[in-house]
């Protein structure tokens, strides 16, 4: 393992290291570790076929399941899914909004298309005006998209910066209308 750091600190661009490297890590169980070897090494050879074999795998073995998550409480409830305050396990104190949709109610709806969309986009986003998707995962009852937890709202924030009621509210309702303009082009 210490040769292929070696290998990687003398020259980042030979690729043969960051392979041997994640394996060395995914044997010691270090499984954060390899999948940012291997993101380092993606962004050198991005058409690397190993190197996205790679990411798979170890993205797979990282991934959580609902008992690796404490679900707090409630923070809000759409049409087929609810959001609820959840923590990892491993890490106390760590919170995310965790968006739950029941498999039969979101099939019963026809809704399932919008989860998936609404999943790969925010794959895709990277903004820090949008809240970041941590994980998805499923299992036999639900679909999950784990979201970064923010503390407060819009309404909220606008309130803070000494906005008014009246006038953040004013600015909150624009922001949902050209939203909504986005979403139905």
């Amino acid at each position: 393992m210490r040769d292929a750091e070696k290998a990687i600190e003398l020259d980042p661009k030979f690729l043969k290291p960051y392979f041997h490297l994640q394996r060395a890590l995914k044997k010691l169980k270090q499984f954060q570790e390899a999948k940012e070897i291997i993101r380092q090494a993606r962004e050198i050879a991005p058409n690397n076929e190993d190197f996205r074999v790679a990411w798979n795998e170890v993205t797979r073995l990282l991934r959580h399941t609902i008992e690796d998550y404490e679900l707090h409480f409630a923070i809000g409830h759409g049409n087929f899914t609810s959001i609820v305050k959840a923590e990892l396990i491993k890490e106390p104190g760590k919170f995310y909004a965790m968006k739950i949709g029941d498999k039969d109610r979101v099939s019963h709806l026809k809704k399932g298309h919008e989860l998936k969309r609404e999943e790969a986009i925010l794959r895709r986003c990277n903004h820090p005006n949008i809240v970041k998707l941590v994980e998805a995962f499923r299992d036999d009852q639900s679909i999950y998209l784990v979201l970064e937890h923010c503390e407060s709202d819009m309404f909220e924030q606008a309130k803070k910066l000494g906005l008014g009621e009246n006038l953040s509210r004013y600015y909150l309702v624009q922001v949902r209308i050209r939203l909504s303009k986005l979403r139905t082009e």
